[in-house]
C-alpha cells in the first residue's frame, strides 16, 4: 500500500492467472485505494468498464491525497457487517457496534480484532465464528509485532486478552413492514428452514431515509384525519330534549372512534427497487402488513388504464383516433347488460356537459370513464391493465371502469411503475442478494423487465395525467408546496371506504392508501363525516413524503422517450389544428402521439 501508485500491476497479473486456471473468480487484486474508489464513487458491477474506471480513479486519488489520507478515508468507509438490516461502515461505527466503545477507548486486542474482520465480516464474525475471528486477530497481532508497531509484551498481553463484545444494535426495528416483504420474497425462492435458520445475511433495497419519511407521512396523515373527525363530531349539535321529557341521568356517550390505517409504497422506477414500504401506522399495534396482504377496491386509480386503452384502440365518431381533446358528454348514463342496468354516478353528483378526455381524467368524471371503457371494449381495458402488471383476475364488467376490483397495494405499485416507465414493466424487488455464513452468494436478484405497453400512447396518457396534479383532483399537492413535474391519480371508493393516491416523478413512484380495516356502523359514520377521499385522505400522505424525498434537489422533467409525442396549438371547438382563421380563447397547446394528432386545420 505504501509503495504502489494506486494499482498493483503484479497482483492484477497474478489474479488473472489464478482466475483463468480455476475457470471462475477466485482471487482479486484490488488495492485499498481501488476499494475506496469502488465503495465511494462507483457501482459494484463486475464489468471491465467499471474495473477500468476504478483503476483510473485510484491513480487520481493517489495524486490528490496522501497515503495517510487515503487510509483514513478507507477506514471510515469500509464495511464491518450488519446491525439488523443496516450496514455497519467505518471503524468508529464498528467500535460502537462490537464493543459499545469510542474508537480511542479500544485496546490493542480490540483494534486487531476489527482489522481482522475487514477481510470477511461474515466469515470472521466474532458473534458467529469466534474461533475464526480469534485466529485472524492473532495473525494481525503477529504482523503488528513483526512490523514493530507493538512491543513483545504488548503482543503477548493482547493475544491473551479476553475481549468482551457488546453487539450494540445500531437500529431498533426501523423497517419491520419492509422486513416482512423481504422475508416473503425469500420464502418464495428458498426453503423455509434455510430462510429462518441459516444465518443468511440479506442485502435489501431499503433506503432508511425514505423509509423514515414514509412512516412519518403515514403517521401524520392518519393522525390529522382523526383529529378532523374528532372536531367534526364535537361540532355536531346535540339534540334538544323534547318538551316535558324527563332529564337524562347521564349524557349519551360519544360514538366510539376506530383507528385509521395507512399504507405507503415507494419504488425507484428506473430499477424496480422498493425503497420504502409501510404496511400500517404502527407495527407494534398491528403486524398485519396491509401493503402485502390487504385487498381493497382501487376506485379511480383504474382510469388511466381506461383512457390508455382508448388511446390505443378507440375511435371518435368520425373514425379518427381518440386523443386528449376528444369530446365526451358528462351526463346521466345507463348501461344494460345481462338483463341488468348499471348507472354510474359522479363523486359530486353533478354533470359538466361536454368535456375533453384530459378534463375528464383530471377531474375524475365517472360517467365519461364508463362510456369510454364500454365504447372501447371492456376486454381491451382488461388486457391493458393486465399488461401493466395487475395479476388479479379482472372481469370485463362495466363497473371495472370505475375500479370495482380489489387489489393489493403492491399490484397497484407495479402497474403505476409501468406507467412511470412509459410502458416498460419492471418486476419489483426488495432484495439484492443473499449471502451465506461462509460469505458466498446464495442468491442474487435483478429486476426483470419487458415491453408491456406501447411507448407512444403510454407517454401520452402520462402527459395527460400531469393535469391531475396541475389542475385536477390532486391540485392540493401543488398548494401544499410540491412542485416537481409529476403525474398521478386520486382514487375514492363507494361510501368513502378507501382513499388512494398513486403518482410518480422521474425518480420515485409513490402509492398511498388511507382507510379503516373494518366496515361497521361506527366506521361508516366516520367515513361519511370525513368525506374520506383520495384528495383529502391519501394525497396529503403522498405529498408529505414526496416533498421530503425531493428536498434540496433540482427539478427533473418526466423522462418521456424521444420522438413519442408532439405538442401543437389546436382549436378546442373544432378539434382541428389552429391557424390564423381560429385564433382566440378556444385555442390552446395540446400533446398528441404522431398517430392521433389532428390532421386538418381550421377552415
Amino acid at each position: 500500500f505504501l509503495e504502489h501508485p494506486g494499482i498493483d500491476i503484479r497482483g492484477i497479473v497474478r489474479s488473472m492467472y489464478v482466475n483463468l486456471r480455476s475457470g471462475g473468480y477466485v482471487q482479486g487484486a484490488s488495492t485499498i485505494t481501488q476499494q475506496l474508489a469502488k465503495n465511494v464513487y462507483l457501482s459494484r458491477q463486475k464489468t471491465i468498464t467499471r474495473k477500468l474506471k476504478e483503476m483510473a480513479m485510484s491513480v487520481l486519488l493517489e495524486f490528490k491525497f496522501s497515503k495517510d489520507q487515503i487510509l483514513e478515508k478507507y477506514l471510515n468507509e469500509v464495511y464491518f457487517g450488519q446491525s439488523g438490516n443496516i450496514a455497519v461502515h467505518g471503524v468508529s461505527e464498528a467500535a460502537k457496534f462490537y464493543y459499545n466503545k469510542n474508537l480511542d477507548e479500544l485496546t490493542i486486542a480490540e483494534q486487531a480484532m476489527l482489522a481482522g474482520i475487514v477481510r470477511g465480516p461474515f466469515y470472521f464474525s466474532p458473534f458467529r465464528h469466534y474461533e475464526r475471528a480469534k485466529g485472524r486477530q492473532e495473525i494481525v497481532l503477529s504482523k503488528m509485532f513483526e512490523a514493530g508497531v507493538i512491543t513483545d509484551s504488548q503482543y503477548k498481553q493482547a493475544k491473551a486478552e479476553r475481549i468482551k463484545f457488546a453487539r450494540v444494535s445500531l437500529v431498533q426495528n426501523r423497517a419491520p413492514y419492509f422486513t416482512d416483504m423481504v422475508q416473503a420474497q425469500l420464502l418464495k425462492d428458498l426453503p423455509e428452514q434455510e430462510v429462518l435458520g441459516a444465518g443468511f445475511t440479506i442485502f435489501s433495497t431499503l433506503d432508511t431515509y425514505y423509509q423514515a419519511q414514509a412512516e412519518k407521512a403515514v403517521a401524520n396523515g392518519v393522525a390529522n384525519l382523526e383529529k378532523r373527525l374528532k372536531a367534526i363530531v364535537a361540532k355536531k349539535p346535540k339534540p334538544k330534549p323534547k318538551k316535558g321529557a324527563p332529564p337524562e341521568a347521564a349524557p349519551a356517550p360519544e360514538p366510539e372512534q376506530r383507528m385509521m390505517q395507512g399504507v405507503f409504497v415507494a419504488v425507484d422506477p428506473g430499477s424496480g427497487h422498493l425503497l420504502a414500504l409501510v404496511g400500517g401506522r404502527s407495527y407494534e399495534e398491528s403486524t398485519y402488513n396491509r401493503a402485502l396482504l390487504m385487498r381493497r377496491q382501487i376506485g379511480s386509480l383504474i382510469k388511466p388504464f381506461v383512457y390508455l386503452s382508448a388511446l390505443i384502440y378507440g375511435r371518435n365518431p368520425d373514425g379518427t383516433p381518440i386523443n386528449a381533446i376528444s369530446k365526451f358528454e358528462d351526463k346521466p348514463f345507463t348501461y344494460e347488460f345481462d338483463e341488468k342496468t348499471w348507472s354510474p354516478r359522479n363523486y359530486e353528483d353533478g354533470f359538466a356537459g361536454i368535456v375533453t378526455l384530459r378534463y375528464a381524467l383530471a377531474n375524475s368524471i365517472n360517467t365519461v370513464a364508463a362510456q369510454v371503457a364500454i365504447a372501447t371494449g371492456l376486454d381491451k381495458l382488461v388486457s391493458v391493465a393486465k399488461s401493466a402488471g395487475i395479476e388479479t383476475n379482472l372481469r370485463a364488467l362495466p363497473s371495472l371502469a370505475l375500479g370495482a376490483v380489489e387489489l393489493p397495494p403492491m399490484e397497484v405499485a407495479t402497474a403505476y411503475t409501468t406507467l412511470a416507465n412509459f410502458g416498460l414493466k419492471r418486476e419489483l424487488t426488495s432484495t439484492l442478494a443473499v449471502v451465506g455464513e461462509d460469505g458466498r452468494s446464495v442468491a442474487r436478484y435483478q429486476s426483470r423487465e419487458e415491453r408491456a405497453l406501447p411507448p407512444e400512447e403510454t407517454s401520452n396518457i402520462v402527459q395527460i395525467m400531469t393535469s391531475v396534479l396541475d389542475i385536477g383532483s390532486a391540485r392540493g399537492a401543488r398548494g401544499a408546496g410540491f412542485f416537481w413535474p409529476a403525474a398521478g391519480k386520486t382514487g375514492t371508493t363507494n361510501e368513502f371506504r378507501d382513499a388512494w393516491f398513486a403518482g410518480f416523478t422521474k425518480k420515485m413512484v409513490g402509492i398511498a392508501w388511507v382507510g379503516f380495516d373494518h366496515d361497521d356502523e361506527v366506521v361508516r359514520t366516520s367515513r361519511k363525516a370525513l368525506k374520506l377521499s383520495g384528495a383529502t385522505g391519501a394525497l396529503p400522505v403522498w405529498t408529505d413524503f414526496m416533498i421530503a424525498a425531493h428536498r434540496n434537489q433540482e427539478f427533473q422533467a418526466l423522462p418521456y422517450p424521444d420522438g413519442m409525442l408532439r405538442t401543437l396549438e389546436v382549436d378546442l371547438i373544432s378539434g382541428k389544428r389552429a391557424n390564423y382563421r381560429c385564433m382566440g380563447d378556444g385555442v390552446m397547446e395540446e400533446t398528441f402521439t404522431y398517430r392521433n394528432v389532428p390532421s386538418e386545420e381550421c377552415n
